[in-house]
């Protein structure tokens, strides 16, 4: 999938659809003239299962689901912790801040569908991105499910009933047929009705009984229903008499899942019933028991085979766990799981199964982050670094886009952890996550954020009076290397690759390697960069391991770029486009796209066609910077990228002028979707220019047609009631978004754009 596609998240839904027929027509055909629907009614009603089908007849760019329950039940309720979530769950690659704005550019403009679930858990939250959502992206949906109205103006809600008893005695002998009971007997059973009726005709206490008939009858289910259901009420008593069906080991085990906050596999339950004392070689038995009566749901459409509790049976697990008084234990088995197996992916990843590693990791993050919260709530704060350094370690973050969720959750545990150390021991662990966040600053060209983190990191060390550790000679190393362009960091990078000797960081030595030999290739220094980044080659060829190999092509393309061999940078950068293109590496790509141009501009003087190119190199230039925007890159803070990217510049100003620049390059932010096919030689793709964003906001476009205009600062001002320092400023990073020197050359761009 291409940068710039939005498709969806929606999981299979292949159980019987019953009796709402009517309901789902009324629906989509709400939402035909709607922004803005709510599904409202009880838990266990069917609002979840009505909007997937929903969701999946809708044709739409994209149709997402978003579980609101799963990003409320995070410690930290800030709004940039809630924004950095929504971005991960909608599939953005966003490593740098993701903010209300990040999610808003991400659908502006794209015909959406968003289903928004259990939006009773943040109503407040919902409603002001919901509202803010309906402003700037006048082609997105929303389906809302939720106990409550979200009271938006705009809003429509519709309540979703219980099924009536055709539809509900039709569900229960669908299901219990699925369970193995006779459907003939079934349909001349008259329990059935009285059964659906007790059960109030909800989907979900219908599906719970139905999978008990592969052990029981009809008039069974009846006699064990007893007053359990009436004195409880609704759900909570279906629920809770499921519960009672099962057997000890199975109740046990429904106790164990609920701590998960997401789906798990059976090498996770398995490990954390075994902490609890359960024979972990009963453990599948149990599973397969939960699964045949509904309480887990088994997923198999990946290769490892995941299973899911619905929240309400989450919820109810979670409070006989409580009544055990073991919730802590069963908690810090959970953590010490997902800390081993973070860990493992950190020392482990530098091989062919690099992003399966990683994979494996990003489809726990929801646990792996949970596991943070219970370390940092209950004062196990090295717990809590040591599973944010091995996520980081590991690489997922950056090759799956979410660097900065890690980030929040790196700061709260710095800053939970600079006050309470004790020792010169828990010094040096404290700085070397302070370093590990310092990189990733440095990585998206936060130079402000890096150097901050690393002094942090430098003074905790001098204060306990500790020497250096490798961990902040590579964050300080790479800051100086690849943030400064300065020689001084590849003393520190060396010295790094020797500190991280041992078997358990080959990954971080090969980290320490890929930084040491880019700075070789920034440096000017041919004979040097060659051999540098031949040895960085080498080791990720032996290691076959691809994500890596690409990145060394992209260090050997750029020492060939600065040594003047145009084919060979060309080779080698093709080979790595490839690579990630095969793999949906977006972060890799951005870095590509931006070399591409740059190889584009040194080849002008001897070009065929030195026009045609030099328009290829800006619209590339436009489609890289249109990435970097998309993922939170601040090229400014990577001073030798900058640089390299400024002299594309210089390099394409010598054939076209700043209009016909600034034009191809907004045609390149446009259209980066198509960039890597240009990038490896494609034709440009060609079409309407007139009234395009070309990335800048509502506003800037409207700056900038009054600037086209010939009004000055001040008028613009007091036409819009802003100060016009303010329009300075808006005209400033106007002209940086779009490569232009003056505002003679943005009224001239803004004139091209309209013809």
């Amino acid at each position: 999938m291409v940068a710039g596609e939005i498709r969806g998240n929606l999981p299979l839904d292949i159980g019987p659809f019953v009796g709402r027929d009517a309901l789902l027509k009324k629906v989509r055909r709400l939402l035909s003239h709607v922004r803005l629907l709510t599904l409202t009614g009880p838990g266990g009603v069917g609002k979840t299962r009505l909007a997937l089908r929903v969701l999946k007849q809708e044709s739409a760019d994209g149709t997402w689901m978003i579980d609101i329950e799963s990003v409320a039940a995070q410690a930290d309720r800030s709004p940039a912790s809630f924004y950095a979530h929504l971005a991960l769950e909608l599939g953005i690659h966003r490593n740098g801040v993701a903010g209300l704005d990040t999610i808003l550019d991400h659908l502006r403009g794209r015909r959406v569908l968003l289903a928004l679930d259990n939006c009773e858990s943040l109503v407040p939250e919902v409603r002001a991105f919901v509202r803010a959502l309906l402003v700037a992206a006048p082609h997105v949906r929303i389906l809302a499910t939720s106990r409550q109205v979200l009271g938006l103006e705009g809003e429509h809600t519709l309540v979703v009933p219980p099924l009536d008893l055709p539809a509900a005695s039709q569900l229960f002998i669908e299901h219990a047929a699925a369970a193995g009971a006779d459907r003939k007997a079934l349909d001349a059973d008259p329990g059935v009705e009285e059964l659906c009726t007790r059960l109030d005709g909800l989907p979900l206490a219908v599906r719970l009984a139905a999978a008990r008939m592969s052990v029981l009858s009809v008039s069974d289910l009846l006699d064990r229903l007893d007053d359990r259901f009436h004195v409880l009420k609704g759900i909570e008593g279906v629920v809770a008499w499921s519960y009672e069906q099962c057997s000890d080991d199975e109740q046990r085990l429904w106790a164990v899942a609920s701590v998960f906050a997401d789906a798990f596999d059976l090498e996770a339950i398995t490990a954390i019933a075994a902490g609890a004392g359960m024979d972990p070689l009963q453990v599948l038995d149990n599973v397969a028991g939960l699964v045949q009566k509904s309480v887990l749901t088994a997923h198999t459409s990946t290769a490892t085979t995941r299973y899911a509790m619905l929240n309400t049976v989450r919820e109810y697990g979670e409070r006989r766990l409580a009544d055990t008084g073991d919730v802590e234990r069963l908690r810090d088995l959970h953590c010490d799981y997902h800390r081993d197996l973070v860990g493992r992916a950190a020392a482990s990843w530098l091989g062919s199964a690099e992003l399966d590693v990683m994979a494996a990791v990003h489809r726990q993050l929801p646990d792996i982050l949970a596991a943070i919260e219970h370390a940092h709530a209950g004062g196990d704060l090295a717990a809590a670094r040591a599973i944010c350094r091995a996520l980081v370690r590991c690489r997922a973050p950056f090759f799956f886009g979410f660097l900065e969720l890690v980030s929040q959750h790196l700061q709260r545990v710095i800053d939970a952890s600079a006050a309470a150390i004790s020792n010169p021991a828990e010094a040096a662990d404290v700085a070397a996550v302070a370093a590990m966040a310092g990189w990733i600053a440095v990585t998206v060209g936060r130079a402000d954020d890096a150097d901050k983190l690393i002094a942090a990191a430098n003074d905790i060390l001098e204060q306990w009076r500790v020497g250096a550790i490798p961990p902040l000679l590579f964050a300080e190393g790479g800051r100086k290397a690849l943030g400064l362009g300065a020689r001084e960091g590849f003393g520190m990078l060396a010295a790094v690759r020797a500190l991280f000797s041992e078997e358990e960081y080959a990954g971080d030595r090969h980290m320490a390697t890929m930084t040491w030999a880019m700075g070789f290739a920034f440096a000017g220094e041919p004979e040097a960069a060659v051999e540098a980044t031949a040895e960085y080659l080498r080791q990720a060829e032996a290691a076959q391991a691809p994500w890596a190999i690409s990145w060394a092509l992209w260090t050997s393309a750029l020492s060939a770029l600065q040594a003047g061999d145009l084919r060979q940078a060309s080779t080698y950068l093709d080979r790595c486009l490839i690579l990630q293109r095969d793999m949906d590496d977006h972060w890799g790509q951005t870095w590509s796209i931006e070399l591409a141009a740059w190889v584009a501009a040194a080849g002008l003087e001897l070009a065929a066609k030195p026009r045609d190119r030099a328009r290829r190199a800006a619209w590339l230039l436009g489609a890289a910077q249109a990435r970097q925007d998309k993922i939170g890159v601040l090229m400014a803070g990577l001073k030798p990228f900058a640089d390299r990217r400024a002299l594309a510049h210089e390099q394409i100003a010598s054939v076209l002028d700043e209009v016909a620049t600034a034009a191809a390059s907004a045609d390149g932010r446009r259209a980066h979707a198509h960039a890597i096919r240009v990038a490896l030689g494609d034709p440009m793709p060609r079409g309407p220019r007139a009234v395009m964003r070309d990335g800048l906001t509502r506003r800037e476009l409207e700056i900038a047609e009054l600037v086209a205009q010939g009004h000055t600062s001040a008028a613009i001002g007091k036409e819009l009631h802003i100060a016009s320092a303010t329009v300075d400023a808006h005209v400033k990073r106007i002209l940086a978004k779009l490569g232009l020197r003056s505002r003679k050359a943005l009224a001239a761009w803004v004139a091209s754009r309209q013809t």
